[in-house]
């Protein structure tokens, strides 16, 4: 049907409900068409000739229009929402049901900012408009609306994707961030997305990516809440938990975007509830389905969920193995031992004692152990490794000045660090991990071990200039590590151009993390998979494993604080524990670091931070003003006798952490 427009009408923007038509001029003006009323000209509301309309949109029997001012402002003169139709449902939000045929401002929360959201058309039934401090109609009325019109009439598959766009919007409704509605919306909307052709998939994916990353991270805790609980009605039979695929699917689906597009931290995809919800061991064995050598190895996955979630403090699932050391032939006696211990026993605890000590916590003893064990292997005094110029990683070297087989002693202890539970300073870049899971390390791996050599290359990556061979003058050969190489046959004969930079880098990269250490760490790996399951392994991202093996030097000091525990005697408030704290804070970062040593046997901290780390204070009875700070650092315990003054209290602190070695 033919609309007349005036001569000199200019159009903004038009909608249309069930049996009506909106039309905003240029002007601010909104003129209605009425389908069932026989007449040529558009009608304009007299209301609205001395006020000037920004937006308008259409329910099937009523209409919503917002006159001038910020669409996020304060309800005022400036910017209201005036309403007018048919009111049988509450759709004109003026607080009944009344028909309104004259446009009158809604009843907006006074005094509350105003956020408007996006208006859309549904499938089903009309225009929504979302607002977060109002609705048109009960917000339980909007979830049954949604459950029960629009998600069950989602195109799956149209080329086109203005139809795709309520995929878009859906996901900005504050009721589907609801964690009750997670079965009722969310997971309707997952099947939906999980059933488009690849090619709506993709321009789905598209949109995720050009997301504000605050807006990507909600979608993404809109169904990490969804999977948590499913998690939490886990049910023995497989029908009540069908929906944990679907769930799993779209967060698969975000990660892939992640990757590409935002560079989000990993950990934002873990679901930690996993730990909780589940008895992995108890499912295995009712399924009957393992193995005796396949019982060992799920021990062993158990005991790596174990590490991550409480730092190892359930390896009672293991036997032990020991080794007993004297901490001035620490690493001559640790190789020893080493290649004297079968396969086994290397999958089962490690109980470290040291010779002439009296440790009687083998949690504390053994972290100590490693801490003192790594810091004197990877020393660049000691040789074992090569410190690029200006670095703070280590790698391997191009000519070891040990034996390959000292290698594979270094990959078991590596492994053992993960086994156990246990985190230590083992400065290895992200390439190292990178390789351990079959991964390529790239230039910007390279850039993380040597960052001056890094930067050079990128620089030469860059430069587009005719004049390129004249300024870098640079051939097909390198000198890494004092030695010099050619990355191709006659390699220092041929001159690298615009047409093969490309491929001199990758050669670059590729000989400094691969071909020029093969020998030694193919010994580093075969000692670190003799440890663990390769398998199982492959499970990590190479960020996580770094962090599951290394630790991070995340200190977070007032967390630390926050985290405390006490008991005999002591409280937050109570004096001495107010100097403590005062006291800590006022020490140097490597004198805090030093802290740590004293209290838990390392200064790494294990992959959930120092919010994890909770301290642990008491006073015995017997202990007084005299008596020296200690600690039992296979519990994070601090002795920490009642001193009266601060003077006394940072003389005893400055004894601590300065003989923060040893057990007896």
């Amino acid at each position: 049907e033919c609309i007349k427009l005036g001569k000199k009408m200019k159009i903004h923007s038009v909608d249309q409900g069930a049996e009506h038509m909106l039309i905003l001029s240029s002007d601010g003006k909104p003129f209605e068409y009425n389908y069932s009323i026989e007449h040529e000209r558009l009608q304009c509301y007299s209301f609205f000739q001395e006020k000037t309309i920004i937006q308008i949109t259409c329910g099937d029997y009523h209409s919503l229009a917002l006159s001038k001012g910020d669409t996020l402002a304060y309800v005022s003169d400036l910017g209201k929402v005036f309403s007018f139709g048919s009111g049988e449902e509450g759709q004109l939000g003026n607080g009944g049901t009344q028909n309104q045929l004259i446009p009158l401002p809604m009843k907006l929360p006074s005094n509350e900012e105003l956020k408007f959201g996006k208006f859309y058309r549904s499938t089903g039934f009309g225009v929504n408009t979302f607002v977060e401090k109002l609705y048109c109609g009960k917000k339980r009325n909007i979830t049954t609306s949604l459950k029960d019109n629009l998600l069950k009439h989602l195109p799956f598959s149209s080329p086109h994707r203005e139809a795709l766009e309520i995929f878009f919007l859906l996901p900005e409704c504050p009721v589907m961030h609801d964690y009750n509605n997670w079965e009722s919306l969310v997971v309707p909307f997952a099947e939906a997305v999980c059933e488009m052709n690849d090619k709506s998939s993709e321009a789905l994916e598209e949109y995720w990516a050009s997301l504000h990353d605050s807006t990507f991270m909600e979608l993404v805790q809109m169904f990490k809440r969804a999977i948590t609980a499913q998690l939490r009605y886990w049910a023995e039979d497989a029908e009540s938990n069908s929906h944990i695929k679907v769930l799993l699917e779209m967060l698969k689906k975000l990660h892939r975007v992640n990757q590409t597009k935002f560079q989000l931290p990993e950990n934002i995809f873990q679901v930690n509830e996993l730990a909780h919800c589940l008895d992995f061991y108890e499912d295995a064995r009712r399924r009957n389905s393992w193995k005796k050598n396949l019982e060992r190895r799920f021990r062993a996955v158990l005991h790596l969920a174990g590490i991550v979630e409480d730092g190892g403090s359930s390896l009672g699932l293991l036997p032990t193995f020991n080794l007993r050391v004297r901490r001035s032939h620490l690493i001559e006696d640790v190789l020893s031992q080493l290649s004297q211990f079968e396969n086994e026993d290397l999958r089962m605890e490690l109980m470290v004692s040291f010779s002439e000590e009296t440790g009687y916590e083998p949690g504390g003893v053994r972290t100590e152990f490693f801490y003192c064990l790594f810091e004197g292997m990877t020393r660049p005094e000691y040789g074992m490794f090569m410190y690029p110029k200006e670095a703070t990683y280590m790698w391997f070297p191009v000519k070891p000045k040990f034996e390959k087989k000292r290698y594979f002693f270094f990959g078991i202890l590596c492994g053992l660090i993960l086994f156990n539970g246990n985190v230590a300073n083992i400065p290895f870049p992200l390439a190292l991990f990178k390789k351990l899971l079959d991964q390529t390390p790239s230039l910007e791996d390279l850039k993380e071990l040597s960052p001056v050599l890094g930067r050079s290359l990128q620089i030469l990556l860059d430069d587009e200039s005719a004049d390129f061979e004249e300024v870098f003058y640079v051939h097909f050969n390198v000198n890494w590590d004092r030695t010099d190489v050619d990355l191709i046959p006659n390699g220092s004969c041929i001159i690298v151009n615009q047409t093969n930079k490309t491929d001199y880098v990758s050669k670059y990269v590729d000989y400094i993390f691969n071909i020029s250490v093969k020998a030694v760490y193919e010994e580093f790996q075969r000692g670190f998979y003799k440890v663990c399951d390769k398998e199982i392994i492959d499970f990590f991202h190479p960020e996580e494993l770094k962090d599951m093996i290394i630790g991070n030097t995340d200190y977070d000091w007032e967390t630390f604080e926050k985290n405390a525990r006490y008991g005999q005697g002591y409280d937050n408030s109570h004096p001495t524990i107010v100097m403590f704290w005062k006291a800590l804070h006022k020490l140097t970062l490597e004198e805090k670091k030093k802290f740590l040593v004293f209290l838990t046997g390392t200064d790494r901290i294990q992959v959930k931070g120092l919010k994890s780390m909770k301290i642990t204070f008491c006073c015995p009875e017997n202990m007084g003003e005299k008596d020296p700070i200690r600690a039992l650092t296979c519990f994070s315990l601090l002795y920490l006798p009642k001193y009266s003054t601060m003077e006394r209290l940072e003389e005893a602190l400055q004894v601590a952490i300065n003989s923060n070695r040893g057990f007896g």
